[in-house]
């Protein structure tokens, strides 16, 4: 199902219901009849009509080239990355949370005395984002595991 890999590859509500509006109003043209008379594709009205979507949109839609959609979104993405992305990013290449070595530590959930902990990391890469949640998240993604005695 969409909704499952867009889960599993952190595609948001928002970025998915951009790519499926552009592709939804693309298909309208060339789905929706032509003028009977002139041959003509619909217009930007009647598509709009039949798509549910107000003028403006189609408009925007149409001023950026379909094939051009989905790789402006990821670019967009690139430049922004989600704050999973920036922890992850921070875990390797932050020397603070690198061994010696310069490989990610294995970090505590929480601080116990002066280590470094997984809740520190997310702080400095994703202020006032709650810990727990983005474990649980990356987690599920199968980004990090969380061994006995909870260690990340």
């Amino acid at each position: 199902m969409i909704i499952d890999v867009c889960l599993t590859t952190g595609i948001t509500s928002p970025e998915l219901e951009k790519i499926l509006r552009a592709a939804f109003v693309a298909r309208a043209f060339e789905k929706l009849p032509k003028h009977p008379k002139s041959g003509r594709p619909p217009t930007a009205n009647k598509v709009a009509f039949a798509t549910g979507l107000n003028w403006s949109d189609i408009s925007k839609v149409r001023s950026a080239p379909r094939a051009n959609a989905a790789k402006k979104l990821l670019e967009t993405r690139e430049q922004s990355p989600s704050k999973s992305a920036r922890v992850i990013e921070g875990w390797l290449k932050d020397p603070v949370f690198l061994t010696s070595g310069g490989y990610p530590s294995d970090l505590p959930i929480k601080r116990l005395g002066k280590h470094r902990s997984f809740k520190d990391l997310v702080a400095k890469y994703a202020p006032s984002t709650p810990f727990g949640t983005l474990l649980k998240e990356l987690t599920r993604r199968g980004h990090v595991q969380v061994l006995d005695g909870e260690i990340v």
